[in-house]
């Protein structure tokens, strides 16, 4: 028997226009988690940034929002720690690091969770998360130990993580450095599906029953399927339906820490992320969003610092009047929690990505406009938050 997780990473970058969403929102998300509630014996891991969950909420997506809820509540899916708004966690300082983490489990709590008053206090009530899915895969020695405060059980990483380890394979590994479990998803076969353009099933059934592994965990973005794929839904049910055939079984990334035999050891961890292939992310940890030569990457990663720069001046006192299970992203009368928010929001790892040049498929990763959105909105933000800063700086 082998079984298989997916992880399915749900996000947009908090720039998005809305009609985009709403298009991603019909083509994608709501037929996939319609597959994961009808086909009882499947199962997903989902990672789902705040990001997201505050745009669907404003743009009247509720019902959405409730169906994940059921899903997680009747133990189809579970959720996963990340940054809130989707930043390269590897770049940043440990205190921002700090706050994206907590703001997205907060939020976890607010949208899944209880709302509701302990002891006469309000407060919101979630269940422990057991996972942690870091932003683009972006991962390093320093946020792993880092991330030993969170207590989380297992962190997810790409087979570019192992780069200068003795075993390179996907699978379960343990960590001298941490506490948590490092699980890499098999690249391979997560890339099987995401650029599968004839939807041929058969020759990931047999990759998958060939692995002398026990488990396998395939991690890629929930718009692969009806988004990127256009008949990526029925690519993916045909391929659940098949899965018994072959001894195939399904269960969430957590799960297969007690279903693994075989742990390996993690004896070096390479700084990567996962658009890095493995025999060059030594050199080039990060070829979508910190591109060596790229001139363009350069200047944003100075106008980056210098964000961060700035803020680092601000107090930090956060607002005692506020209630403890409010929607701190929708709060528009305390300045000190508009001002952090719409900072963290500029941390997004989109403006690189698409300043990159790079391609994926057949899409070339350079979008004029979607840069020059983030640069205004350096700008607009800005103002909020920050009395000198200067056009000349953005």
């Amino acid at each position: 028997m082998k079984y298989v997780a997916f992880l399915f990473h749900i996000y947009q970058p908090p720039l998005q226009r809305p009609s985009v969403l709403r298009g991603i929102l019909q083509r994608s998300y709501i037929p996939l988690f319609n597959l994961l509630q009808n086909e009882a014996s499947f199962f997903a891991t989902v990672n789902v940034p705040l990001s997201l969950l505050a745009q669907l909420e404003s743009l009247g997506h509720s019902e959405f929002l409730v169906k994940l809820k059921h899903l997680y509540t009747s133990n189809k899916i579970e959720f996963t720690g990340t940054g809130a708004y989707h930043p390269l966690l590897t770049k940043l300082p440990s205190d921002l690091v700090e706050y994206q983490i907590l703001l997205q489990e907060y939020a976890l709590g607010y949208y899944f969770g209880f709302r509701d008053s302990m002891e006469g206090a309000d407060a919101i009530r979630i269940k422990s998360l057991d996972g942690f899915f870091p932003p683009e895969m972006s991962l390093n020695n320093m946020l792993l130990k880092q991330l030993d405060m969170f207590g989380y059980s297992w962190v997810l990483g790409d087979t570019a993580h192992l780069a200068d380890n003795d075993n390179k394979n996907p699978g379960i590994y343990h960590s001298a450095n941490s506490n948590a479990t490092v699980i890499i998803r098999d690249t391979s076969l997560s890339n099987m599906f995401a650029f599968n353009k004839d939807y041929d099933i058969y020759p990931i059934l047999d990759y998958i029953s060939d692995l002398k592994s026990d488990t396998v965990v395939i991690a890629l973005d929930g718009e692969t399927f009806g988004e990127h794929l256009k008949n990526g839904i029925s690519f993916l049910h045909n391929f659940i339906s098949k899965a018994g055939s072959y001894s195939i079984k399904f269960c969430k990334v957590s799960d297969t820490l007690a279903l693994e035999k075989n742990i390996c050891e993690l004896h070096s961890l390479t700084e990567s992320s996962w658009g890095a292939p493995i025999d060059t992310a030594c050199s080039n940890p990060y070829p979508y969003w910190s591109l060596k030569g790229n001139v363009l990457h350069t200047h944003l990663w100075d106008l980056f610092s210098t964000l961060i720069a700035y803020y680092n001046t601000l107090p930090k006192d956060a607002s005692s009047d506020l209630p403890a299970n409010a929607s701190l992203w929708n709060i528009d009368t305390d300045k000190d929690v508009t001002a952090s928010i719409n900072f963290n929001k500029l941390l997004a790892s989109d403006v690189f990505w698409w300043a990159s040049h790079g391609s994926v498929g057949s899409t070339v990763l350079y979008d004029v406009t979607f840069i020059h959105t983030w640069l205004q909105s350096v700008l607009e933000y800005s103002s909020t938050f920050f009395n000198d800063i200067q056009s000349s700086d953005v």
